[in-house]
């Protein structure tokens, strides 16, 4: 064998070696950091009615082991707060108890405003006031403590315990308290909202949405809407409440003659869920009353003096009758249809009786009334609101309504169901913006 074909064997021996030492590279994907993963907007169920409840609940949990607890949604107000063991004032609601993860907040060092203070389990607590535009108030102690909702993971929020309450239709049964949706800004004891905790603790993108229906509602938290082309958008005026600008009022297609500074005085128009009514500054109230006296139309024209649907009265409709009544179409600043709000919206059925959601304050106030008619998002990721139609609520099904409260209407009541009785178990309660920006951050 010559020296050529003696290296040619010995190269193909070391080929054959080398191959019985080869293993194959195994293809691992590479690994994406939590931080970086965005969960997905998730659909949550509300219960309650416009004219049954004059509100609408999410199902919460709060502390160690989790407490359930039903809580009105409020875009009006910052705070979380529920209704505390011994409580004076509040309503025979279900009541948070303090748990093995519940932190109290000292009066002092803390770091958040505190009203003054307050003794809880022999401390110095910080206690919280928290006032309402319809004149209710209550104050407690501020906690920190675990808080959750629908499938999402506890994430530590601060939220405040009631002690005391000026009226115990703060929250009548079978709600525990009220979830505020407000920015951060209107907190009373200066600190960050629930909302804000759980869409930071949960990588959601910084937006949530309502559909606030007749007889039952869903939300949704951290669902983008902005590329979709079947929302119209506006800007928020500012970050607090949810203000927006309003050009003009329409009855069909006739302005109330109205500046629009009127709608637009501080702070804006606020869209708001804590309310159930429409409300219009007064200057746009008495042009829109002189309007709709103008049309002749039933309970109004054909109501005696003082017992008219502006007075409080709620009369019985047929269709016709309520067809006649206008759409009033609200020029919203940057979006060049109007929002439409039909007379079967504005002219709440309770029972068999329709009586008027429009009703007059020193601010412009959109409340349930209006945010009935759209799938309304709370885009803070890039400060707009959206309103798009109802067909594009996240579909959860009918909501059961059997925990709602009823307003009952008797014999005496078949030709005078007066609003401010309606108010007393619905309505009433339910101006939930609060009255002012306790503190800046």
């Amino acid at each position: 064998m010559n020296s050529l074909s003696s290296l040619f064997i010995f190269l193909l021996f070391l080929q054959l070696c080398v191959a019985q030492l080869y293993f194959p590279i195994l293809h691992i994907p590479p690994r994406v950091p939590n931080e970086a993963k965005r969960a997905t907007g998730e659909a949550i169920a509300l219960q309650g009615s416009i004219a049954t409840n004059g509100q609408f609940y999410a199902s919460i949990s709060l502390g160690t082991p989790p407490q359930s607890f039903l809580v009105s949604v409020d875009t009006g107000s910052t705070d979380l707060l529920i209704y505390g063991n011994g409580c004076s004032g509040c309503a025979s609601s279900p009541v948070f108890t303090l748990g093995s993860t519940s932190t109290i907040y000292p009066c002092s060092g803390s770091g958040l405003y505190c009203s003054s203070c307050i003794t809880v389990n022999s401390q110095s607590s910080c206690k919280f006031t928290d006032t309402y535009g319809d004149g209710s108030s209550v104050s407690g102690y501020v906690i920190s403590d675990m808080f959750s909702i629908g499938d999402y993971t506890p994430v530590r929020a601060d939220f405040g315990v009631i002690t005391t309450s000026n009226t115990a239709n703060f929250e009548p049964p079978p709600s525990s308290g009220i979830w505020g949706l407000a920015y951060s800004v209107l907190s009373s004891w200066a600190g960050v909202g629930a909302i804000d905790k759980l869409i930071a603790g949960q990588s959601l993108t910084n937006v949530f949405s309502m559909c606030t229906l007749e007889n039952a509602g869903v939300m949704s938290i951290g669902e983008d809407f902005s590329s979709n082309p079947s929302f119209v958008w506006t800007n928020i005026l500012r970050q607090t409440y949810y203000p927006i600008s309003i050009d003009d009022v329409k009855l069909n297609s006739n302005s109330l003659g109205v500046s629009s500074s009127v709608y637009n005085a501080n702070p804006g128009a606020i869209v708001d869920s804590g309310t159930t009514l429409m409300y219009l500054p007064p200057t746009a109230w008495t042009a829109f009353k002189n309007a709709i006296i103008a049309l002749n139309l039933h309970g109004i024209a054909d109501a005696a003096s003082g017992r008219t649907m502006f007075d409080g009265y709620c009369y019985t409709f047929t269709s016709a009758q309520l067809s006649q009544w206008p759409t009033i179409n609200i020029q919203v600043t940057g979006i060049s249809a109007p929002l439409a709000v039909p007379s079967s919206a504005y002219l709440v059925k309770i029972g068999s009786y329709y009586c008027l959601g429009v009703d007059t304050t020193s601010i412009m106030i959109l409340g349930d009334v209006f945010m009935r008619n759209f799938h309304v998002v709370f885009d803070r990721q890039h400060g707009k609101l959206g309103f798009g139609p109802i067909s594009t609520c996240p579909g959860v099904g009918t909501v059961s309504t059997t925990q709602q409260q009823s307003v009952s209407t008797t014999a005496a009541q078949t030709t005078r169901l007066q609003t401010t009785a309606v108010r007393t178990t619905a309505v009433q309660s339910r101006t939930r913006t609060t009255a002012k920006v306790h503190h800046q951050h």
